[in-house]
């Protein structure tokens, strides 16, 4: 059996005055998991993703990559790459000698010059580097330079990838040869572990997704286990030509309604679960004689059941 990607027991890590900044108790990211981090990019996220590299030492605690210890230093040789928030490159040095400083630097033996060119041709295309690899990359536009960090990150074949807001200040390209790669590496029968605080991008790619409150790790699990998380209800979306308030008062006297709201020719109408049938609603429709434009139930979304569990949006 394959040992865990990554396995972390009661990680701690405490500020000058003993207070915690990050605390996980227990955590084990399963061999080949796509494991999303969605949040604010403050607080016990970017921390958690660090200590994971091995660039930032807890206080207490443990972790393991594949079964094996990590060392708490710069020249931490383990099987992951790390891609940070901030830009991950040298600025003076040109993209090719970012990339050869990232192969010799993350190896854990010398490798060969063939070897060499085979790992750095290899990101250079897949992220279309070429043309930049004699610029050095304090002048590469921002999205290059995005690209350019995840290419370091990537060029030694890690095992675990841990990627810190990989999408970034990325340009539209750029944003779509990221992915690419990311899908790249876990199509590979890798691991990745990443944090965005944007909900598009962790919902496109995570099949496991963790949720911050300050320091703690709160909840995870798939989009539909943490919609539990919301309280029991349904939101159905009824559009009508006019007269809304006409339909909202109407339904808002039904059984299992739990609440109703008007905007413009949009009555949204929250309910216990498969207590409102759509048929039942069209009726209610009709008998008003309004002319109904549409219908659906709304499905939950992440940035909804993040407010719910913390307590404030990703952007408090």
């Amino acid at each position: 059996m394959e040992r865990p990607a990554l396995s972390i027991q009661d990680l701690l890590f405490l500020d000058e005055r003993s207070r915690p900044l990050l605390h996980v108790p227990d955590f084990v990211l399963a061999h080949d998991e796509v494991c999303g981090v969605y949040g604010a990019s403050r607080g016990g996220t970017n921390l958690f993703l660090s200590c994971i590299s091995g660039m930032q030492r807890p206080d207490t605690g443990a972790i393991s990559i594949y079964g094996v210890p990590l060392e708490f230093s710069a020249s931490n040789k383990a099987p992951v790459g790390f891609m940070p928030r901030e830009s991950g490159v040298f600025p003076d040095y040109t993209v090719a000698e970012n990339i050869k400083l990232a192969i010799r630097h993350l190896l854990p033996r010398k490798p060969s010059l063939s070897e060499r060119r085979r790992y750095g041709d290899r990101v250079l295309s897949m992220l279309k580097l070429q043309a930049w690899v004699h610029t050095p990359a304090k002048r590469l536009p921002d999205g290059v330079c995005q690209r350019l960090s995840l290419a370091c990150a990537l060029v030694h074949g890690p095992r675990l990838l841990v990627a810190d807001d990989p999408w970034g200040r990325a340009d539209i390209e750029s944003r779509d040869l990221i992915e690419r790669a990311l899908r790249d590496h876990c199509d590979r029968g890798n691991t990745l572990l990443f944090a965005s605080p944007r909900e598009a991008e962790i919902t496109a790619i995570a099949t496991d997704i963790c949720l911050f409150d300050q320091s703690t790790l709160v909840a995870r699990g798939t989009l539909d286990h943490l919609r539990e998380y919301l309280d029991a209800r349904e939101t159905i979306v009824v559009r009508v030509h006019d007269r809304a308030a006409l339909l909202a008062d109407r339904v808002g006297t039904l059984s299992g309604v739990l609440g109703c709201e008007e905007r413009g020719d949009t009555v949204y109408i929250y309910a216990s679960p498969d207590s409102i049938r759509l048929t039942r609603l069209a009726e209610h429709v009709q008998d008003l004689g309004l002319e109904l434009l549409g219908m659906h139930i709304e499905t939950p979304q992440l940035s909804e059941i993040y407010a719910t569990v913390v307590g404030e949006g990703v952007g408090g």
